[in-house]
């Protein structure tokens, strides 16, 4: 781990995917304030869009959960800030996905789930997706000024 990075881990079960989550907004918050120089107020655009897609990432890492993530339990998640830019890596020992051809959800059939990714690439500046040996590894990434009211 490089200085200046902060990692979370928490075992994927819903309850613990909830607080992986509100753990990670308050990091997220606290590297909002040492960049900007003051605690993020609320409807903060910043913090509004770091919540909703660390809920969505870290609920899909309990949803798709699979059999051969009992052997690899932890979700990993990893801030690193680049310049102002939050980078977040989530990672878990799930079954891979076709990233690249998940297609967006259809809104006028109204389907109960299949929002996360889209979600997720509507709120952060970047998102990217990779396999790094039997985990997945989800990138996201947001310029924190993103959150500042001019």
């Amino acid at each position: 781990m490089a200085a200046g990075e902060i990692v979370l881990t928490f075992t994927p079960t819903i309850e613990e995917a909830q607080l992986g989550a509100i753990a990670a907004t308050n990091v997220a918050a606290a590297y909002f304030e040492m960049v900007v120089g003051t605690v993020p107020g609320p409807n903060n655009a910043f913090i509004d869009a770091l919540e909703m897609a660390l809920g969505e990432a870290c609920s899909n890492t309990v949803k798709h959960r699979s059999a051969t993530a009992l052997a690899a339990p932890q979700v990993r998640v990893l801030f690193t800030l680049e310049g102002e830019q939050l980078a977040i890596q989530i990672e878990d020992g799930n079954t891979a996905f076709d990233f690249a051809n998940i297609l967006p959800p259809d809104f006028d059939a109204a389907p109960e789930d299949g929002y996360g990714i889209f979600l997720m690439k509507s709120c952060m500046d970047e998102v990217h997706y990779l396999r790094r040996g039997e985990h997945n590894v989800l990138l996201l990434k947001k310029l924190i000024s993103a959150g500042v009211r001019l």
